[in-house]
């Protein structure tokens, strides 16, 4: 399929509006380490780098094959020599057809022709430059303000070239000759916005400033009447409008962090979409209006349902604030820019990105411990900081189960879903009735913290091991031991059973995945070839397949994930792509994906599906909430359920990935 998109037809780059006052700076963001080039952060399936500078603004060509970046930094005085870069590159091969220090100052606005031979550019150096990449460096026309141009659009016969500066006029110019054609007042000194109508009728304009509230007008193009006008209230400052395709909605965003959608005949709010944590920077709505794409100084891209508002992506990978979006033809693929030093313009492929779906606040500590009930309506989590929550998910409400002291490193459910066992660093594993919240058992034996538990598939025994290599198996219920063992070198990081429980399979730090007889402990296997102590484990639903993930603390060799053969101990596969350890594992419910959580520090989290048979990725993601720590899959299979360093326990929809 071609990569068909609609070109953003009006911006007021988010940096640019630093000019008109003294703001204060871009809250501070953690540093994250900027991905391998090879790797494809939430199945981006193009990244272009090459701007020096941040990205501004970003414009697609309507047949898709084009791509127009600008870069710069808006300078602390109007004076200030800060050159702005055009960058224009075919999107299929990523080659520079266009590469110039165009304007004197920040460009704030990039637009193609209808027909996608020309470019226009708006900068603050009072200045638009019309582009033909085929005719070299050389602007082929130059449109001269009184003030600082800020927006730009082509009219959809491409005849003619609106501009908006901050004189507060709309200009309607001759787009061949470059004769200004009429001038409409729109608004007076403030920045300004625009965005043509679908049929190009009306142009919709929006004035900023930092203090007063931001003017939205819809304009007669042809007599400059005003059609509708309507204020955001103080706050709100819009530095992007669009209209929707059918031409009945107006879409705004802003400093606000949020996206607003508005009736473009009355002016009324029809929706407030929240989620974006940073000033929203570019608005963009899908060819058939039913998604909204918003970017932000969050260093994310949002997509949006455009009736209910519900968030449904985020795209994380820029690794700096993001300053524009735009929609493939098709409504599933998107093109963003942005980044923290040199800007990056990335492509993703929205069939293959997994859909955020709810966040569940409460967690204050590192999120060890994380596990799905069997009937997929509640999780538990563990933390850091001793805590230990069932949540249930109808309506994401959390409930404590206490009795822990310190850190809890695992938590399981019950096969039946009726218990729920944790354990951590007081060397305790304890039992929970889900309907009653109440403990049922405090089983001890162990001398050292407990870093891994597992029921058995019959819900008859459970197994723990602690930090100095020893695996007790316990009866449930009269909490007898009837297995002490101590099979391994090294402590056992994560436990799993053999879907017909007769084994236990343990993750050890001594770089070995070990298969023990459930009934006596006994070593039956050891599965070596790994270069890094073993964190994770797990074990496919049929048993045919065992899953090891590795890596060293303190980011000293990547996450690796090897699948041996269960009964033979041959390797299958080795999975590499993970930069740091990979922390958690889970096969699917039908067995045909896997699922790998990892990270380190503040640094965004990873979290890869992957074909279980062939060892290709399906999804690669980054969790913006720091590493990940824990993860699993929901009952259904349809959700990845993520713990990250900073708390969060995240939900992320998968059903619509293959």
């Amino acid at each position: 399929m071609s990569l068909r998109l609609r070109p953003v037809v009006s911006r007021a780059c988010l940096a640019a509006a630093l000019a008109l006052s003294h703001p204060a700076p871009c809250p501070a963001q953690p540093k994250a380490e900027p991905p391998p080039k090879d790797n494809l952060q939430g199945l981006e399936t193009l990244s272009l780098e090459g701007h020096s500078r941040l990205i501004n603004s970003l414009a697609v060509s309507p047949d898709g094959r084009r791509v127009i970046s600008t870069s710069g930094i808006t300078p602390a005085k109007p004076s200030d020599p800060f050159p702005g870069e055009v960058r224009i590159r075919d999107l299929a091969t990523g080659k520079e057809l266009l590469s110039v220090v165009g304007h004197a100052n920040h460009i704030p606005s990039a637009v193609f022709s209808p027909d996608g031979r020309r470019a226009a550019t708006a900068s603050q150096d009072h200045t638009v430059k019309v582009w033909d990449p085929e005719k070299g460096k050389d602007p082929v026309l130059v449109l001269r303000h009184a003030n600082m141009a800020t927006a730009v659009a082509f009219t959809p016969d491409g005849k003619q070239l609106l501009t908006g500066s901050l004189d507060g006029k709309v200009r309607v110019w001759d787009a061949e000759q470059g004769t200004e054609v009429r001038a409409v007042d729109a608004h007076k000194n403030r920045w300004m916005g625009l965005a043509l109508s679908p049929d190009g009728k009306s142009v919709a304009t929006l004035g900023a400033t930092f203090s007063d509230p931001a003017e939205v007008k819809v304009l007669d193009l042809a007599t400059g009447a005003e059609k509708v006008s309507f204020t955001i209230p103080k706050g709100n400052f819009g530095l992007s409008v669009t209209f929707t395709p059918d031409g009945k909605r107006l879409v705004t965003g802003g400093p606000e962090n949020t996206v607003k959608v508005w009736d473009a005949a009355k002016g009324g709010e029809l929706l407030t979409l929240k989620g974006h944590t940073n000033v929203v920077t570019q608005v963009a709505v899908s060819p058939d209006g039913k998604r909204v794409a918003s970017s932000s100084w969050d260093e994310t891209v949002r997509v949006w349902d455009a009736e209910k508002g519900a968030e449904e992506f985020r795209l994380v990978g820029h690794g700096g604030q993001v300053a524009g979006v735009a929609f493939g033809a098709d409504g599933d693929r998107l093109v963003s820019g942005g980044g923290s030093f040199g800007g990056v313009v990335k492509v993703w492929d929205l069939r293959r990105v997994p859909r955020f779906v709810r966040a569940l606040e409460g967690n204050r500590g590192e999120v060890f411990g994380l596990a799905a009930s069997p009937d997929g309506a509640a999780l538990v989590s563990g933390t850091k900081d001793g805590e230990l929550k069932l949540w249930g998910l109808a309506k994401g409400e959390g409930r404590d189960l206490k009795g822990h002291k310190g850190a809890v490193r695992a938590a399981a459910f019950a096969p039946d879903g009726k218990q729920v066992a944790a354990a951590g660093d007081d060397g305790v594993v304890r039992l929970w009735e889900v309907t009653t919240g109440k403990e049922a058992a405090a089983l001890q034996g162990h001398g050292a913290r407990v870093d891994a538990i597992a029921f058995s598939p019959d819900g008859k025994s459970l197994a723990s091991a602690d930090g100095r290599g020893k695996l007790i198996v316990w009866d449930l219920p009269s909490g007898k031991q009837l297995v002490n063992a101590t099979p391994s070198r090294g402590s056992a990081q994560c436990l799993a059973f053999t879907p017909d429980g007769k084994k236990i399979v343990a993750a050890c730090t001594d770089k070995t995945v070990k298969v023990l007889e459930a009934a006596t402990g006994d070593g039956l296997q050891s599965l070596e070839g790994c270069d890094a102590p073993v964190r994770a484990v797990a074990v496919s639903p049929d048993g045919r397949r065992i899953a090891g993930g590795t890596g060293s603390e303190f980011g000293r060799d990547p996450g690796v994930i090897k699948v041996w053969d269960a009964e033979k101990g041959t390797e299958l596969l080795t999975l590499k792509g993970h930069r740091h350890p990979v922390h958690a594992l889970a096969f699917g419910p039908d067995g045909k994906t896997l699922a790998s959580f990892g990270g380190e520090f503040v640094n965004p989290g990873e979290v890869k599906l992957w074909d279980a048979e062939k060892g290709t990725v399906l999804v690669s993601f980054k969790e913006p909430e720091g590493a990940v720590t824990s993860g699993c899959y929901t009952a259904d299979g349809k959700q990845l359920v993520v713990g990250s360093r900073r708390g969060g326990v995240r939900l992320w929809g998968i059903d619509h990935v293959r």
